[in-house]
C-alpha cells in the first residue's frame, strides 16, 4: 500500500467522526412514541373528578329538560352518567334512519360533549336483532348505533371519543348513552363499554 493511501485510510476514521457529529447535532431530538388512549380528548385530575361530573350533570339535565318529542331521562352511575332515550322517537320506525324530530336532540348532545373534552360516550341500542334488515349482514340494533355514531361525529363530536354498539334484546328497545369521565392515572376506564 503506498504512503498516500495509508494517510488517507489512516484519517478516515476522523472525517467519519467529524461527519457523524455534525449530523447527530442537527437532528431534532427524539420525540416519545404517541399515545392513543388519550387522542383528542382532556383527562380530568382525580381531584377535579366529582366538580366535572357536576357540571357535566348539570349541562345533561337541561337536555332532559327541555320539551322535546324524544324522551330523555338522566342516571347516575357510580362514576359515569347515562342518558336514555325514548327508540321509538328516536327512529320512528323499523328502520336505522333517525326521525327528523330526534335530530335537534342528538345535536344538542353531540354539542354538550364536545364542550367536555375529558369524555368518552358509549352508545349503546338494544333490540331485536332479528328483525329484517336491508343489511343481512348487520341487526338492527347495531345499524342503529352506527347511526347515531355517524350523526354525533358530524355534529363535532370527535370520533376517538365515541363508541357505539348494538345489543340483542328481543324484549326491550333502548338507547343509551353513557358518559364516562376520563381521569388521570385511569385513563383506559373510560373506554371500557359499560355492562
Amino acid at each position: 500500500m503506498s504512503r498516500a493511501l495509508r494517510v488517507l485510510v489512516g484519517l478516515a476514521p476522523l472525517a467519519l467522526g467529524a461527519c457523524s457529529a455534525r449530523l447527530s447535532s442537527s437532528l431534532p431530538p427524539p420525540a416519545p412514541p404517541p399515545s392513543y388512549v388519550g387522542a383528542h380528548a382532556g383527562v380530568i385530575d382525580v381531584a377535579a373528578l366529582e366538580q366535572e361530573l357536576g357540571m357535566l350533570e348539570d349541562a345533561l339535565g337541561a337536555l332532559t329538560a327541555r320539551r322535546s318529542p324524544v324522551p330523555v331521562r338522566l342516571s347516575r352511575q357510580g362514576g359515569a352518567l347515562a342518558l336514555s332515550f325514548g327508540s321509538a322517537e328516536s327512529f320512528g320506525g323499523a328502520g336505522a334512519q333517525l326521525d327528523p324530530g330526534a335530530l335537534a336532540v342528538y345535536a344538542e348532545l353531540a354539542r354538550i360533549l364536545a364542550s367536555r373534552p375529558g369524555t368518552v360516550a358509549h352508545i349503546v341500542v338494544r333490540g331485536d336483532a332479528a328483525l329484517p334488515s336491508s343489511d343481512a349482514a348487520l341487526g338492527l340494533p347495531a345499524r342503529r348505533a352506527a347511526a347515531l355514531h355517524g350523526y354525533l361525529t358530524t355534529r363535532g363530536l370527535p370520533g376517538t371519543r365515541v363508541r357505539a354498539e348494538g345489543r340483542a334484546d328481543a324484549d326491550a328497545e333502548a338507547i343509551e348513552v353513557v358518559v364516562k369521565p376520563i381521569v388521570a392515572g385511569r385513563e383506559a376506564e373510560a373506554w371500557v363499554p359499560p355492562s
